[in-house]
Formats: C-alpha cells, structure tokens, sequence
C-alpha cells in the first residue's frame, strides 16, 4: 500500500508538472482575437480588451484581465453597456482531471453596468447575435456526440467558491424621462464550500446616498437545478431555507423561510419581520413620498396557495404597529379569477389621515378660491342656466363585479378620517358569483350611530339594488361642516330609509326607486338666512315674515317619502319654528328630476294667523316658487273676511289659532317609521270676541291693505 501510494504520487506530480509546462508555454494575451469573436458570436456585440490577459503559474494559477468593455447598441446614453477595471480568476488544477471546473477565488474590480432603455422603450439587454451560417455535412458531424459516451455530452462541473465584486456601479436610464437610478457597491461577497453546500451573501452598497446592508443566506444551489431529498413521513422535498436580513438609515428588515420547491417556485414559507423608526425619512432617501409614519414594525407570516404563488398568496399573523395605529388579522389573494380576497382584519386605533399627503398650499389656495364663489348666507344665488341632471347617469362597475370575489371582516375601535373620529366600526363585505352583500356595516360617527345593509347583483341585466339605513341621532353641525355647507340649523338627525331599485347607473336606480325614506329633527335651531341655493329660494318663499330674525328655535323637521317607481309621496313635510311653520304635500320625481310640492306656511300677520300656499315645481336643481293666490283666499276665508268685513276683531279671533294643530307629532311619528292613528276631522270653531272692558277705549281696527302687504312683501 505504501508503495502503491508513492506511485499515485509520483504520478500526481508529474501531471502537476506537466499541466505546469503547459501553463507556462501557454500565452493567453494571444488568444484576445479569439476572445472577442466569441463574444461578437454569441451576443452581436464588441468587446474590447485594452489591457494585457497576464496567467501567473503555480499550483493555483491565477489569470488576470484589465480594461474590458462591452459595447451598447447605436442609440443609448453611451458606447458601452459594461467595463470592467480589472478580473483576478485564481483556478485550480486537479479538479480539472475528473471534468470539474473549480474556481476558488473571482474578484472583480471597478465594475460599470448600465441597464437602460432608448427613446423608444427598447432596451439595452436584449441581445442579438449574428445569424450562423449553414452548417455543411462535415461540421455536422463534428459536432454530433460520440458513440463512446452514449450519444450524451457530459456538462463539466462548475463553481465558484469565492466571488467578490469590489467598488463597482450598477445603473438604470430610462429613455424616455431621462431618470437614471444608482447603486454603488462598495462590495458584494459570495461564499460557497462546494455545489451541495450552502451559499452566503454580504454586500454593502450605497442608494441614493443611503448606505445599505445585505446579508443573504440559502442553501446549496444544486437545489436550484434538481430535486431534493424526500422527507420521511410525507415524501415531499426537503424545504429550501433562505434567509435574508436588510438594514439602512437605523431601518432593518429580516425575512427567514423556505421553499419547499425552488425548481417550481412553490412552497413558499417566510417570516418577515421589520422596524422602521421614520418612514418618511427612509422615503425620501429613495426619492420616495411615504407616508409620515414613526416607530413602525411589523410581522407577519407570508405563505403561497397549495397550487403556488400564481395561483394565490396569503397574509397570516400579521401584526403592524406605527404612530398611525394598529392593524392585524390574517389576509390571502387568489389569482383568479375570479381574483379573490378573503381574511379579516382589527385595529384598536387607526389614523388615515396620517396616511395621507401633506395638502399642497397651491392647491389648497385654489379650493379656497373655488369656495369664494359660492352663495354666501342667506343668499340663493343665481338658479342654473342648463337643466343639468343632479343624480349621475355614469354606468356603475357592476361588470367587473363579476371578476372578483370577497369575504373580508372588518373591525376598528376607533379610526380618524378627514379630521372627524369614528368609533366601533364593524363591517362584514362578500362578493360572491356577481352578488355583492355588506351586511353588517355599522360605525358611531362623530354625529351619532349608523347602521346600513346594501345587496346587489350584477348577474342580472339591470342589477337590483337593496340599501337600509338607521340613524337614530346625528349631530346637524358637524355633518354640515363635513359636508362644506355653513352651519344653519343645530340638533340630531334621524334616518330611516328602506330603498329598492335597479339599473346599470345612479340615475337609473333611483328612477326605478322603491321603498322610503324618513327624516326627523326634533329640538335644535335653524337659520333661514344661511341657507344657500334652492332650498334658499323655496324658503324665502315660504317665509313672508322677512323682517324678522332668522335664527329661531326648531321645534321639528320632519320629511317621510314613500317611493313608487322613482317617485316619492310625501306623506309627512313638516318643519316648525318659533318664526316658521310649514307643511307640506306632493311628490318628487327622481326620474325627471322633477318636484311638484304644495307648501303651506303659517305665519302670524298683526296677531292674525295666515297660512299661505306656495307652490314648488320645476326641475329639483332650480325650483320655481309661486304663491297661490286662490289658495290664500280658500285657507284664509274667515280671515280675510273679517278683514274686508270691517270685523276685524271677529276675524283675528277666528285666525289666532291655525285650523290643523300642531302637526309635528304626527309627521315625526311617519318620519320615524311609527304607526299613526288617523284622527277625525274636526269641526271649526270660531270663539266669540271676548267683552271690551270697562273704560277701555274701543280698538282701532289695523289698515286691511297694510297687513296684506306685510304678508306678500
């Protein structure tokens, strides 16, 4: 044995010799024009070696290259696409005797990578060799494999086990705008012991100024190109492991899993984990704008669909705190389609509007402009010139309905929005073969508690609509204030509505609109000389007592509409105040757009009281007002009898009450969807005039003419 090893040997070192001899009569600068054809072959490009191919001899030999450049194509920032400063390749020997091709050390210095697009959007990276020439019979069969081995050319084994990229420059030029990112690596280092052990990455590298730290960690490439060793137990693949860790500017982010598959790409399995202390600040290193976050981490679990990430991905224990709130749940996406989102997800506290960018001044100087021209308070403004719809005919999105499909939870105890707070959001949305449910959907909003469902299918051909809401109490001022209107009126708003409709857009369901609608207010104020638009002009209609201060107690607002194929029926219009009482009958025409009202306003005119009849009508963006002339004469008989009469006491006495009552319980009792009992007609009673006193001087009866022009005014 010990002789049989001294022969293996001295064999071994006469081959070192002569691989060595061979070495040292070889001349690699010679094969330059070799070189440069190949790669003029294979990529359609010129490269350019300006300095010397050097091979120093030992039993490591190590072949240096200086100066190489790649040319671009004609019509990009600059000749070449890529150089290199200097390439030190140390190879070794023996492994060549079994077909293996060992490198244990490519350093690569000074390298300039440019990566862009032209004018046209084409880019740089696309190579395009020149077509070969037919090949003859001869060549043919030189490059037919041999019988010796099969038929089948063996692939020589390669590795590298240390590569190291050192002061080197990775861009990218976009054509079109000119944009060209930077990445300067100070260094980049791989690390391997052989094709089956694991690799290791560290690179350190600077961003737009930002100095970056990569660390990388996976197992042996030899798993990137065949299959792994079956488990025990399930006969799966033994996982892939990678891990890779980030840190730049105090930010980090790891991410450590696996890939169950890495031939397919499926199977994968990682745990991301990050802490960011300023979001902004990271942003603006990348010449990014990102939210103005702090202290923000985050983990989470990310995991792909049993078929693979193409067919769907998942969220799972995500947990992600920041200045801005706190949000966790789990999420998954299926690839469709349909395209599919399913999970749920709570948040005790959440601020979007700290999500959101900073409002620009040149654009919030515009708004405020654009409000100036509105009609101040108590001014109507002018009516439009065109009859212009109020409710949009734009076709709703029902066709891409279809494409998706939805199961998400969503709770949140308190969320800040457009400066208001909302509290116990809890929210249920399904999507589902066209059907969309939201059901339950519920919040206490800065002005009170709102509940609504809402159901609609897009399967159908004008895809029914089904939408409920109960409000027991809204606060009036900041609902107005939120809605940009001036603050006329105080109190808490009740909702009721039940509406049913159908069509492809807004307009066509609420001209098909089935259902009601009931609002009330009882207690608050209102300010008539606030309001702006139409509802200004139908008021200052309705109000004939103009002197008078505008701002009165409320004692009720109370409107219930009962629809019918697009027309509402008000079945209840009343609204009291200490300075205005009106009600109201006549319907509304969301088809047409349309209003057809009678308004009976009841004022008190030199202790009399007078109910005037106003009719509305015309299109709901400019309504028309006009005061019914006959109708004064038949509601006011007594009144105005007594007037002309000369009985002016008679007449105050029978006027000095309105002949209805007080309408508000029963309008508030129709508004909040509550039965009321019809009562029966009531006889008019007209008190006598009461006994003047004794020594009193008798009255001295108003001017007739006086009072009525106080009243048309």
């Amino acid at each position: 044995m010990r002789k049989l090893g001294l022969v293996l040997g001295g064999l071994l070192l006469v081959l070192a010799v002569a691989l060595g001899v061979g070495i040292a009569l070889f001349d690699p600068d010679a094969q330059k024009p070799r070189i440069v054809a190949a790669v003029k072959q294979a990529t359609g490009r010129d490269l350019t070696i300006n300095g010397r191919i050097g091979l120093a001899f030992s039993l490591r030999p190590t072949l240096e290259i200086a100066d190489v450049a790649l040319s671009n194509p004609p019509g990009f920032s600059r000749p070449t696409m890529a150089s290199i400063g200097k390439l030190d390749l140390q190879l070794a020997l023996l492994p060549l005797l079994s077909r293996r091709i060992e490198i244990d050390r490519l350093i690569v210095t000074a390298i300039d990578i440019r990566l862009e697009t032209d004018a046209k959007g084409n880019p740089n990276w696309v190579f395009a060799p020149p077509e070969k020439p037919a090949a003859s019979a001869g060549d043919a069969a030189k490059d037919a494999p041999s019988k010796e081995n099969g038929g089948k050319a063996e692939p020589m084994a390669f590795v590298v086990r240390t590569l190291r990229l050192e002061d080197s420059v990775f861009s990218y030029r976009n054509g079109k705008t000119g944009q060209t990112d930077v990445v300067r690596a100070k260094q980049i280092e791989t690390s391997l012991a052989a094709l089956d052990a694991p690799v290791h990455l560290t690179a350190a590298f600077e961003l737009e100024g930002t100095a970056v730290a990569l660390t990388v960690d996976t197992g042996p490439l030899t798993r990137l190109i065949q299959p792994g060793t079956a488990q025990p137990g399930n006969g799966q693949p033994t996982p892939w492991p990678i891990k890779v860790a980030v840190a730049a500017a105090g930010s980090k982010i790891d991410i450590d899993g696996s890939i169950a598959n890495p031939l397919l790409g499926t199977g994968l399995n990682f745990a991301i984990a990050g802490e960011i202390p300023d979001l902004a600040a990271l942003g603006k290193r990348a010449k990014l704008e990102l939210p103005e976050l702090k202290s923000l981490v985050l983990h989470a679990r990310i995991a792909d669909d049993a078929r693979g990430p193409n067919h769907g991905i998942g969220l799972h224990g995500l947990k992600l705190t920041s200045s801005a709130g706190d949000i966790g749940g789990d999420l998954a996406v299926v690839f469709g389609p349909p395209t599919g989102l399913t999970g749920a997800l709570t948040s005790e506290k959440l601020d979007l509007d700290a999500l959101m960018p900073p409002a620009q001044p040149d654009a919030a100087a515009a708004a405020g402009k654009a409000g100036s021209g509105k009609a101040g308070p108590g001014k109507a403004g002018p009516a439009p010139a065109g009859t212009k719809r109020m409710i949009p005919d734009t076709p709703l999105p029902f066709g891409q309905m279809q494409l998706f499909a939805a199961d998400l939870k969503l709770k949140i105890g308190a969320l800040r929005f457009a400066g208001s707070d909302f509290k116990t959001i809890d929210a249920h949305i399904r999507l589902q073969d066209g059907v969309l449910n939201l059901d339950p959907a519920s919040a206490d909003l800065p002005e009170g508690h709102v509940a609504l469902t809402l159901t609609a299918d897009a399967g159908k051909v004008a895809p029914p609509v089904h939408a409920t809401i109960r409000a027991p109490g809204i606060a009036i001022a900041p609902l107005l204030a939120a809605l940009g209107e001036p603050p006329y009126a105080s109190g808490n708003l009740e909702i009721l509505a039940d509406l049913r409709g159908s069509g492809e857009s807004p307009h066509a369901i609420a001209s098909s609109l089935n259902g009601m609608l009931g609002l009330a207010i009882a207690g608050g104020t209102i300010d008539t000389k606030r309001i702006a638009g139409a509802g200004a002009r139908v008021l200052e209609a309705a109000n004939p007592q103009k002197a008078a201060g505008s701002a009165t107690a409320l004692r009720c607002f109370a409107l219930r509409l009962d629809f019918a194929k697009g027309i509402g029926t008000a079945r209840a219009l009343s609204v009291a105040s200490a300075l205005l009482n009106v009600d109201g009958t006549g319907t509304i025409d969301l088809g047409e757009e349309t209003l057809a009202m009678l308004l009976k306003s009841r004022a008190t005119v030199g202790n009399a009281a007078v109910t005037v009849p106003i009719k509305v009508f015309g299109p709901m963006a400019a309504p028309q007002t006009k005061v019914d002339e006959i109708g004064i004469a038949q509601s006011n008989a007594a009144t105005l009898g007594g007037l002309f009469g000369g009985n002016l006491a008679a007449g105050l006495g029978r006027g000095d009450k309105p002949a209805a009552g007080d309408s508000c319980p029963d309008a508030l009792a129709l508004a909040r969807g509550q039965a009321v009992a019809a009562p029966p007609p009531a006889a008019e009673t007209v008190p006598a005039s009461p006994a003047p006193a004794a020594g009193a001087q008798p009255a001295k009866p108003p001017n007739a003419g006086q009072l009525l022009k106080q009243l048309f005014h």
